[in-house]
């Protein structure tokens, strides 16, 4: 086993959390930031995934099956979102 380099985060990130997906990527979500990504490590770049609002500090990401991903918990500057969201990565595919 050895790190390998990937691509570059498109924002600087913080109090976030990363999940390696099956198809090699990585997804970031939360931290102080709005965006989530999508880590492609064979294409070296970082992708912008889905149209929610991710800033949370410290999320849960949960793996579920066929690659998708359930995001919980966390908290924000004014507490603990009541949101749930997922993710699927066939609509984050460049």
């Amino acid at each position: 086993n050895r790190f390998l380099p990937g691509p570059d985060l498109s924002q600087d990130r913080y109090k976030f959390s990363a999940l390696g997906l099956s198809d090699g990527s990585a997804l970031a979500v939360g931290g102080a930031t709005v965006l989530a990504e999508r880590l492609d490590r064979g294409l070296l770049r970082s992708l912008p995934v889905g149209d929610k609002e991710a800033m949370r500090f410290f999320p849960a990401l949960t793996p579920l099956e066929g690659g998708q991903v359930l995001i919980t918990g966390g908290y924000t500057a004014g507490g603990s979102p009541a949101s749930v969201w997922g993710f699927a990565p066939e609509s984050s595919k460049p």
